[in-house]
């Protein structure tokens, strides 16, 4: 999480031309900060982006401020992440799963292991892990991964299941130890690492997804708002709309007989006066006009004559020949 926010952000900012601020709500496996958006308008303005807490906290918790089907509209999955069993490479000295396994049966209940709070992904991960092995470990919930990290970084905890993302830079200095991810398939991020399933606890999987998601009532009201303009051009355009048909279509009447005239009968080239070259001058000034429209500009400045593209130096500001010009 405190990887793919800042770069989503990042990334959105540019692409939108808008500064993107990120504020981290953490505590409570992400239940402080659904709140906060869950409560906050429906303008577009604030977005969330979370984990499987938003699928699991409902039937981990006894009560909670918000409802996670009725209060949020879902845009877009981001990524399935998945942990990496990680421990302390200087503090511990277990090589592997097994290794782990037979630690926290010499010691039960005194391994510990960190997570980014009650009801994360971390935690709901180690969790499966001791039941799956028939071990019991101790659960240390933080406030996220930062402090989690930082802990474990200096030996206060035996092991966590960090997200790889934020993982892979201390696996790479030597400072942690990785035993296991908790994919069902090695992760094209650490491929010497193997899956937990496969170094001694079998069909073991946990597949973390983050999403993004905005208070409900966005994505109805943005929809309203995209009809509400489709609708309002389509009425501004609708007699344009029906003279540009009927332009194309006597203009392919035209062009149509031209070409099916017999074999060898020379036709001569199209002019000013031919109804084919008349008919595509009304296709262009439509054009013109429907341009200047949507760029707010003044009243179209057509004339009515057979010329369909006027000089640059007479056109005004939609394209189109200015007035009182020569035709």
């Amino acid at each position: 999480m405190d990887v793919i926010a800042p770069t989503l952000g990042d990334r959105a900012a540019r692409t939108l031309g808008q500064p993107f601020v990120i504020e981290n709500r953490p505590g409570a496996g992400g239940n402080i900060g659904a709140d906060y958006v869950a409560k906050s308008p429906a303008d577009g303005y604030t977005i969330m982006i979370t984990s499987i807490g938003m699928a699991t906290n409902k039937w981990l918790y006894g009560r909670l401020s918000y409802d996670p089907v009725k209060d949020f509209a879902p845009i877009s999955l981001l990524a399935v992440v998945p942990n990496v069993l990680v421990v302390n490479a200087a503090a511990n000295p277990d090589k592997s799963v097994k290794d782990v396994i037979a630690h926290a049966k010499r010691e039960p209940g005194k391994l510990t292991y960190a997570s980014a709070g009650n009801g994360t992904s971390i935690h709901l991960a180690g969790e499966v892990f001791a039941s799956s092995a028939g071990i019991n470990l101790l659960h240390v919930p933080y406030k996220g991964s930062g402090p989690a990290i930082t802990d474990i970084l200096g030996g206060q905890v035996d092991l966590m299941f960090d997200s790889i993302t934020s993982g892979r830079p201390h696996i790479q200095s030597g400072k942690l130890r990785a035993l296991g991810v908790t994919s069902a398939r090695r992760s094209a991020t650490l491929p010497d690492v193997p899956t937990i399933a496969e170094a001694g606890v079998p069909g073991y999987e946990a597949s973390p997804w983050f999403a993004v998601f905005a208070p409900a009532g966005r994505h109805a009201a943005g929809h309203r708002e995209q009809d509400q303009r489709r609708a309002a051009g389509r009425d501004e355009g609708a007699g344009d709309g029906q003279a540009l048909r009927g332009h194309r279509r006597r203009a392919h009447r035209y062009h149509a007989a031209a070409a099916s005239q017999a074999p060898g009968h020379r036709t001569r080239p199209l002019g000013q006066g031919d109804p084919g070259t008349q008919h595509q001058a009304g296709l262009t000034r439509l054009r013109h006009r429907r341009r200047a429209r949507r760029r707010g500009a003044p009243g179209c400045a057509c004339r009515t004559g057979s010329r369909p593209d006027p000089p640059p130096a007479r056109r005004s500001g939609c394209g189109c020949r200015a007035p009182g010009s020569a035709p």
